[in-house]
């Protein structure tokens, strides 16, 4: 009963105020994600980051890229779809840079799986889950458009 309660720590994390780490298993503070437009932008983030990464964030790329994939297939007309059709050479090269950026960071979420708690684990379950169906749908909508390594 001689405890006297430190009114400096946050009830939730138990970190004290003005620590900007908190339940990131030490590692450095990531960018946050959720500003970005595109899959690309969020994707070279992400990729540039890697090793500032914490469960969390990694389950928040994940959560972010399906909503991403989704809005860059509804069509807004004007700027956005002049821009997808000039210089196809430059398209392709983008494409492979997001490609091996994904590849990059799915291989990170992979071999960072034992770190997550419960909570990241099923979040970044489901975001996988849902940029695959976003992967598929797309897929199926514009199949000269798509890589004819995606599956049927």
């Amino acid at each position: 009963h001689g405890h006297k309660p430190d009114y400096n720590r946050n009830r939730k994390t138990g970190h004290r105020h003005g620590n900007k780490r908190t339940k990131n298993n030490g590692k450095g503070s990531a960018p946050y994600m959720g500003n970005c437009q595109s899959v690309s932008e969020i994707a070279s983030l992400a990729f540039n980051n890697l090793e500032d990464m914490a469960p969390r964030n990694i389950a928040a790329f994940w959560t972010l890229v399906p909503r991403l994939l989704q809005n860059s297939n509804k069509p807004r007309g004007g700027q956005q779809e002049r821009n997808h059709q000039h210089q196809p050479q430059q398209q392709g090269v983008e494409n492979q840079e997001l490609e091996h950026q994904l590849n990059a960071i799915f291989s990170f979420t992979m071999d960072n799986l034992n770190s997550f708690g419960p909570r990241e684990l099923a979040t970044t379950a489901l975001g996988l889950a849902r940029t695959i169906h976003a992967i598929n749908n797309n897929y199926r909508r514009h199949p000269k458009q798509s890589s004819t390594k995606h599956p049927k």
